[in-house]
This record gives C-alpha cells, structure tokens and sequence, in this order.
C-alpha cells in the first residue's frame, strides 16, 4: 500500500492530494473541506475528517458511530500527539488531504511497510519533523467495515 502511495505522490502535479483507501468512499464534501482547510491553515502538511463506518451503501444506520460513541483525534498538539501516538494512531484517519509538497519534504510513504499501518508511520513521521496534521470536525469519508475487512483480518505482525 505504501509503494502505490508514494507512486501516486511522485505523479501528482497538484498542490494538494487526497488519498483514500480503495474500499472506501468520498462523501459530496471530501475535497472541498480538505481544500479549504488547508488553504486557510497554509502551515498544516494534511487534514482528515472523521470516518463513517458502514457495511453496505444500501445500509440503514449509515451514521458515525466514532461521534456518537464520544470518540475524536486530537489535533497535532505536537509534543502531545507524538508521545500518545507510540502506542496507537492519534493523529488523523488514514483517507485524508495533503500539500503535496509536505510529503514529497519528509520523502512520502516508507515503500517497504508491509503493515496495514502505513498512514501512522507516515502520520509520525510527519510530526517528528515537525510537521502539522489536524482532524477536520466533520464527517471525512465513509469507511467500508465488515467481518472480511483487512483491520479486522490482517495479521498486524506481518509487516
């Protein structure tokens, strides 16, 4: 996932970028809040809306369970995130926007990552060089999550 990542960042032209995994789904708002945000905040490196887990796209509860439950990333308070984020991804979902430039600075994806998490390596490297992420208090994408997603099936000692 990291190589495709970084292939898709080498060939991008554009100031900023938006990637998201291939199950999941871009809400009518997706880029237009990532853009705005990151034009109003021109230091920030990436930007990402909370996601809304669903099933299906036919499925009645479409609604997100993470705000309902109480449950948000903090923004990169830098010195905070980067301790709370050794343990768990404390930064921003992996779907989200960038400044491309950002990313091409801190060299992009590590290519040989072969876990499932190759957005909090990419999220901490960004904060170890000092680099600004921040949640957007929004609905971001919707995120497919079912019994054979690869969270739920990957075996997180692979990589």
């Amino acid at each position: 996932m990291a190589a495709a990542r970084n292939t898709g960042l080498n060939e991008n032209k554009s100031e900023f970028c938006y990637f998201i995994d291939s199950d999941d789904v871009l809400t009518p708002n997706s880029i237009l809040s990532g853009s705005i945000a990151l034009s109003a905040n021109p230091d920030y490196a990436g930007v990402g809306g909370f996601p809304n887990f669903f099933k299906e796209m036919n499925d009645p509860t479409l609604k997100n369970s993470l705000v309902h439950q109480g449950y948000f990333w903090k923004p990169i308070g830098l010195h905070t995130a980067k301790s709370v984020a050794l343990k768990e991804n404390h930064f921003i979902p992996a779907s989200a926007f960038f400044r491309v430039s950002e990313l091409k600075e801190v060299g992009g994806w590590d290519g040989s990552d072969k876990s499932i998490y190759e957005d909090w390596s990419l999220y901490s490297k960004l904060a170890w060089n000092n680099k600004k992420i921040s949640i957007i208090p929004s609905i971001g994408y919707l995120y497919r999550n079912t019994p054979g997603s690869m969270f739920k099936t990957y075996n997180i000692f692979f990589g």
